[in-house]
C-alpha cells in the first residue's frame, strides 16, 4: 500500500481518554477516569519518576488556609480522597500535625474570617504565644499566628506514583518516555507522538508549562508564565510543622515544611525567574542565600546554612488560579503554580467530570476564557 491518508489511519493506535502528562494532576484524572470505566491511556515525555517538573520530591504542604473559599472547599473535598488513595496504595501519604500562617495581624483578617465561615478549626496566636508552643519559630513583635490544626503535609511522590499504579490496576495504559507533539482536534483528537500517532475520543491535557507548546497552533495558548523556583533542606533541632509567611493580604512569600522525613524544606513562593522548561535546572546560590536568611530570622532552631538545594517549575496563570475547562474535545488541566498539589486528587475529579459533560463547581473562576 502507498503511504497515504489511508495507511496513516490504519497505523494509528486508538483510546477513549488520552491524558498528556504524567505529574500529579494528569495521574489523577487518570485514576478518576479509568474508576469510571473509561478506556485511558498516560502519555508522560519523561521517566515516571522524572525531577523536570513540579510534582517530585518528598513533601507538600496540605492546608485549608485560604482566603478564597472556592479553595477552602476544593482542600476540605480533597481530605477523603487522598485517604482513599492511602487505602489504595497501603502507603502512608498524607500526614496531619498542623499548620501555622503569620504575619501582621491586618494581613491575616481575611484567611481568619474564611476560615470561620467554613467552619474549618483554628487558633489564634500572638507572636509570643506562638513561640512558646512552638520553639522553632520566632515571629516579629506584634505579629500573629494562626494555627490551623488540620493542617500537614503530602509525600508528593507516594501521591504521583501511588495514583498512577492505581490507575495502572484499574485498566490505564501508561506510556512513559513517549512525548506528545501536536494535538490535531477533528470530530475527536489525533495525536502525534515521538513514538507513532494516536486517536482519542477526548483529551485531558495536564502537561504544566509544556501545555502551550500543545495549544499555540490550536489558538487555544493560556497565558502562563513558567517560572524556576528554588528550594532549599536544613537541619533543625526540635520539630517544625508547615508554616506560610504572609507579607501582605491575600499574599504568601516566605514558606516551610518537614520535609517528610527529613528536618526542614523552605522556599521563597515565586521568587524564581522566567525558564524555559525543557532547559534542566540549575541551582542560583544568591536565591538559597536569600532562603538561608529567612530561616535565620524566623526559624532560629535551623542551620544558618542549608545541606542541599533544587530547583522546580512552577506554571502560573497571571491571577494565580487554575484552568480547569473544556474546549471541544479538549480539558484543561493546567495553570497550578505552587500551590495546586494538595488539591491534586480533587482536580483528577473535577478533570473527569469535564470529561463527561458535567459543570464544575467554581467554573467561573477556573475558565479558560476568562483573559480574554
Amino acid at each position: 500500500m502507498t503511504p497515504g491518508s489511508g495507511y496513516h489511519r490504519a497505523m494509528e493506535r486508538r483510546t477513549e481518554i488520552a491524558v498528556v502528562g504524567g505529574g500529579i494532576m494528569g495521574a489523577a484524572a487518570a485514576w478518576q477516569l479509568s474508576r469510571r470505566g473509561q478506556r485511558v491511556t498516560l502519555f508522560e515525555q519523561f521517566t515516571l519518576n522524572h525531577q523536570r517538573g513540579s510534582s517530585h520530591g518528598a513533601a507538600r504542604i496540605f492546608r485549608f488556609a485560604y482566603d478564597i473559599p472556592d479553595y477552602v472547599r476544593l482542600a476540605q473535598a480533597s481530605l477523603p480522597l487522598w485517604r482513599e488513595v492511602e487505602a489504595a496504595t497501603g502507603q502512608e501519604i498524607l500526614r496531619i500535625m498542623g499548620g501555622l500562617d503569620f504575619g501582621a495581624p491586618d494581613t491575616l483578617e481575611a484567611l481568619a474570617s474564611t476560615l470561620s465561615d467554613a467552619d474549618v478549626p483554628y487558633e489564634r496566636l500572638s507572636a509570643a504565644a506562638v513561640a512558646a508552643r512552638y520553639p522553632a519559630f520566632r515571629l516579629e513583635p506584634g505579629w500573629e499566628g494562626i494555627v490551623q490544626p488540620q493542617g500537614g503535609i503530602l509525600n508528593a511522590d507516594r501521591c504521583r506514583l501511588g495514583l498512577i499504579e492505581i490507575a495502572r490496576q484499574t485498566g490505564t495504559e501508561v506510556l512513559a518516555e513517549t512525548r506528545v507533539t501536536a494535538l490535531e482536534p477533528d470530530g475527536g483528537v489525533t495525536m502525534r507522538t515521538d513514538r507513532g500517532d494516536w486517536r482519542a475520543e477526548q483529551v485531558v491535557l495536564a502537561a504544566a508549562g509544556w501545555s502551550d507548546e500543545l495549544l499555540a497552533p490550536l489558538g487555544l495558548t493560556i497565558p502562563l508564565t513558567v517560572t524556576r523556583e528554588h528550594v532549599a533542606y536544613y537541619r533543625l533541632d526540635g520539630d517544625i510543622i508547615p508554616f506560610i509567611l504572609h507579607p501582605e493580604p491575600g499574599r504568601f512569600h516566605f514558606y516551610g515544611l518537614p520535609n517528610w522525613d527529613e528536618d526542614l524544606k523552605a522556599g521563597i513562593n515565586l521568587a524564581g525567574p522566567e525558564t524555559d522548561p525543557r532547559q534542566v535546572g540549575v541551582v542560583e546560590q544568591a536565591r538559597i542565600r536569600e532562603i538561608d536568611d529567612l530561616v535565620a530570622r524566623y526559624i532560629p532552631g535551623a542551620d544558618s546554612h542549608s545541606l542541599r538545594a533544587e530547583t522546580c517549575l512552577y506554571a502560573s496563570t497571571p491571577d494565580d488560579d487554575f484552568v480547569l475547562d473544556r474546549v471541544g474535545p479538549i480539558v484543561l488541566g493546567i495553570g497550578f503554580g505552587g500551590h495546586g498539589f494538595k488539591f491534586g486528587a480533587m482536580i483528577g475529579t473535577l478533570l473527569a467530570d469535564l470529561v463527561e459533560g458535567k459543570t464544575i463547581p467554581a467554573a467561573e473562576r477556573f475558565s479558560a476564557t476568562r483573559f480574554r
